[in-house]
């Protein structure tokens, strides 16, 4: 069973995210492309968002309206104190030499 999780952030211009969740849809990989409550921004699941953004780098003519692709790590209540912990447990995964 595929993991589908929220791996990438994507912008284009407010009224234009219809165009790009057509866009998106072509991508030559497994994904789910949703819509957010705010206007420009789309998420989209998929199993990793390193390979993500490597297809959208490798397929980047096909877009016309990806403005950005922000790469996520982890997804997380806005309260303090889950970000504080989901902060802490990504550090751990990490290497940081």
């Amino acid at each position: 069973m595929v993991i589908m999780r929220p791996t990438l952030l994507v912008t284009t211009q407010p009224g234009f995210e219809g165009y790009l969740k057509e866009e998106l849809k072509t991508l030559s990989i497994k994904k789910i492309i949703k819509y957010t409550m705010f206007r420009g921004l789309l998420k989209v699941l998929s199993e990793s968002p390193y390979e993500t953004i490597e297809i959208i780098k490798k397929e980047k003519d096909k877009f016309k309206f990806l403005m950005r692709a922000i790469p996520l790590e982890v997804e997380c209540p806005s309260d303090l104190e889950s970000i504080k912990e989901n902060t802490i447990s990504l550090l751990k995964t990490k290497s940081i030499d």
